[in-house]
């Protein structure tokens, strides 16, 4: 057994890593045992590129880029991401030379692209959000809102996004049904669908 500086202990070929449990004192040798672990051993890089897609289930975007997927490389790997309005495939592979790994990456999400272009809205962290209020700006539009079920929801989705006070207006939260008819929404609307 061997005492390796910040509380590690090595026997044999394990490493056991034990930190103070004060976050504080925590965060500062965490930040030491990664650097002091990468040195000792080799660990090989790990690339991930995301690309964001709206406007298409899982199911029909597996079907649309089904030659592609089957096609890749074995050490690339593809995940399905699904959430509420957006779909993200996310890229992986790993490798001892990240420039390589990236490299391999970046050209797959290229061929990727090529199918799906009229899908995407965005990379990586992108949102559904962060996209419409690229597109109102782009356009010099702007937007306002009217809520009634979602209870002010997709007004806070929007102004989530630094900088959407330049293309949103605000919006008006209705639950009542005489609030509801000053919006000029006919009344049938409101009897076939849920707002």
């Amino acid at each position: 057994m061997e005492q390796l500086r910040e509380c590690g202990l090595k026997m044999t070929d394990k490493v056991f890593v034990s930190l103070p449990g004060v976050p504080f004192e925590m965060i500062e040798m965490l930040g030491e045992t990664i650097r002091l672990l990468k040195i000792r051993f080799s660990l090989p890089s790990i690339v991930h590129h995301t690309i964001v897609t709206s406007g298409v289930p899982e199911s029909t975007m597996a079907d649309k880029i089904a030659s592609w997927e089957n096609a890749l490389p074995s050490s690339v790997t593809l995940a399905y991401l699904p959430s509420p309005g957006i779909l993200k495939l996310r890229l992986s592979t790993s490798g001892k030379n990240p420039l390589d790994a990236k490299q391999l990456i970046e050209n797959q999400a290229r061929e990727l692209e090529k199918l799906i272009s009229d899908n995407i809205i965005g990379y990586n962290e992108d949102t559904l959000e962060k996209a419409i209020g690229d597109i109102l700006r782009g356009l010099k539009a702007t937007l306002s809102t009217a809520e009634s079920c979602t209870g002010g929801y997709v007004g806070k989705l929007i102004t989530s996004v630094p900088g959407s006070s330049s293309y949103y207006n605000g919006g008006v939260i209705a639950y009542s049904m005489k609030l509801n008819q000053c919006s000029g929404v006919p009344l049938t609307i409101f009897k076939n669908t849920v707002l």
